[in-house]
């Protein structure tokens, strides 16, 4: 799985569980425009490779601020993951999905960045995303 196929993946689905207009940033109509937005933040060589958990976490991330307009929450324990710097334009986004609950770390001491996001994973995440969505 690369990055365009997560993002098609998620807004569909996210379109899907905006039933109550919970998206009030989101216009259907206008998916292009978000899919080219939220990949404008990703850098190109990074599109096209397998998707990593820390690429995805920053999809994700962007999602959440500008689709839904969530504000960035206290790290808590995410600021002890080992791995939480290792991309430093990465570290919010990971900490945020991870306090969040949209990822999980793959150990109580590491998020797994540059582990590849599974298909499974890939389904769980967009599922928890949608759940916000649903309140």
């Amino acid at each position: 799985m690369v990055l365009k196929e997560f993002l098609d993946l998620l807004l569909p689905r996210a379109d899907a569980a905006n039933t109550a207009g919970q998206m009030p940033a989101y216009e259907a109509e206008k998916k292009e425009e978000w899919l080219a937005a939220l990949l404008a933040e990703i850098p190109k060589e990074r599109q096209t490779e397998p998707l990593r958990r820390k690429v995805a976490a920053k999809a994700v991330h962007g999602f959440l601020l500008e689709v839904l307009g969530e504000p960035d929450e206290d790290w808590g324990e995410a600021a002890k993951l080992a791995d939480i710097y290792e991309c430093r334009v990465c570290a919010n986004a990971v900490a945020q999905v991870c306090v969040k609950g949209i990822m999980e770390p793959v150990s109580k001491a590491e998020f797994g960045g540059n582990l590849p996001l599974s298909e499974t994973e890939a389904e769980r995440v967009t599922d928890r995303v949608c759940g916000r969505i649903r309140g």
